[in-house]
């Protein structure tokens, strides 16, 4: 059976437009971290940017006006180039600062940075995927956006989700799906594109809103998400899911003209690229009945642990202080709210200060996590000699400090006698023009 003949749920007008709509080219989105630049002087020097309407900072671009993948403000972080469909699932969420939150299928790791901006950093995120690689890129973005709140894993979840009960007070579960809503983005999606695919996915998705389940507190809410517009993989596995769980209820959201609310489950929406400025997405945020039952108690055990004076001299000039610091192998981790992970394989347990062998070597992580206020600010010439790799003069003492550019955290340098010696990763470096 073709893809759009197997689409039996929806009207045969709106099919016909969507069909249409997936052979235009695909929509370019971003996300503004405002603790490092301004949503005003952002605008003022991209003035051919559209705000999305009701997205906070997040804005509209033409890559060929500009190509934000290769400027400095994605390497610093200072963005987040996203597809905005994607973008409303941690917006509905909604997590607030002190809330424990998990991203259980989470690389490449868009809605977790979403999720962590709008927890100011705050809280915690567990962010988990399955797939080690990927996992690693997940680590890598956050480390590049220069998040305080974020621990990532590598796990299946089903093997290990009974130790997390009742842990969770938000779940994002972008469960991995067939595809159907990137066709237009990826051709590779729709060549793989099959009923079968549809049911298998449909089985795995049905799996993981179980263990999303088990581990979501009482009064906590789960948003369900995919990236496909089959109803098998979308209100056919939330009503199946709705019906088996009954202290488990839809929530609607705020609607929209651009959104989609099929009539059998109306509290949920499809994001269909002829109607909302974005690639395909279906959502639905569910909460659970909040009773009296006992809430996760399970404490980190962690060691007293012995931590040299450069390292905290270090973590306290990154302005992070108050963070609490373990050590995993041979690198340091710090974060504010500790959450107990063993059984886990843990790639990044917040933020990654540095490693101690002779000597005490802070990692870029740290940097990137700092305050741009307790930094050495750089003019433009001396921010892109550092972007490439090279040494320059700068008036500052002897020792380690993190160096900013226009308000961001870029890195570390050594200064030597009024030079300062490059410690950009060398695996990041560019030239920029």
């Amino acid at each position: 059976m073709k893809f759009y003949e197997s689409l039996t749920h929806l009207p045969a007008l709106l099919l016909s437009e969507l069909e249409e709509a997936q052979n235009k080219e695909p929509i370019h989105a971003l996300l503004l971290d405002v603790s490092k630049i301004s949503d005003e002087d952002f605008k003022s020097q991209y003035p051919l940017l559209k705000e999305h309407p009701f997205l906070p900072h997040v804005y509209y671009y033409d890559k060929d006006t500009y190509d934000f993948g290769k400027s400095w403000l994605y390497d610093a972080g200072v963005i987040s180039i996203q597809d905005p469909a994607a973008m409303l699932v941690p917006f509905y969420l909604a997590p607030s600062s002190n809330e424990t939150v998990l991203d259980l299928c989470a690389a490449p790791g868009g809605k977790t940075i979403f999720a962590s901006l709008l927890m100011h950093q705050q809280g915690t995120i567990l962010c988990n995927d399955l797939s080690y690689p990927r996992a690693k890129n997940l680590s890598q973005n956050i480390e590049r956006m220069g998040l305080r709140n974020c621990i990532v894993t590598s796990d299946d979840f089903s093997k290990v989700y009974h130790s997390f009960e009742g842990m969770f007070d938000k779940i994002i579960l972008d469960a991995p799906c067939s595809g159907s809503a990137m066709f237009r983005k990826d051709e590779l999606a729709e060549k793989d594109w099959s009923e079968e695919k549809v049911h298998r996915c449909a089985l795995i998705q049905q799996q993981l809103l179980e263990i999303a389940y088990a581990m979501l507190k009482p009064g906590g809410r789960i948003i369900y998400s995919t990236c496909s517009f089959s109803y098998e993989e979308n209100e056919g596995n939330v009503l199946s899911f709705l019906a088996s769980h009954k202290d488990m209820s839809p929530i609607a959201v705020d609607s929209h003209d651009c959104f989609y609310h099929p009539s059998g489950l109306i509290e949920s929406v499809y994001l269909f690229p002829h109607l909302y400025q974005g690639e395909g997405q279906f959502f639905c945020l569910m909460e659970k009945e909040a009773t009296r039952a006992p809430v996760f108690a399970r404490q980190d055990k962690q060691k007293p642990l012995h931590v040299s004076p450069v390292l905290l001299e270090l973590v306290e000039k990154a302005g992070l202080k108050d963070f609490s610091i373990s050590k995993r192998g041979q690198n340091y981790y710090g974060i504010k709210n500790p959450l107990p992970v063993e059984g886990l394989h843990v790639l990044r347990y917040g933020v990654e200060l540095g490693n101690e062998d002779k000597y005490f070597m802070p990692a870029h992580a740290l940097a990137r996590a700092s305050s741009s206020a307790l930094s050495l600010p750089l003019t433009k010439e001396q921010a892109f000699a550092y972007f490439s790799g090279e040494t320059f003069s700068i008036e500052a003492p002897n020792g380690f400090h993190v160096v900013s550019y226009q308000n961001c955290p870029l890195g570390w340098v050594k200064v030597v006698e009024k030079t300062a010696k490059n410690h950009y990763p060398k695996g990041l470096r560019y030239r920029y023009k």
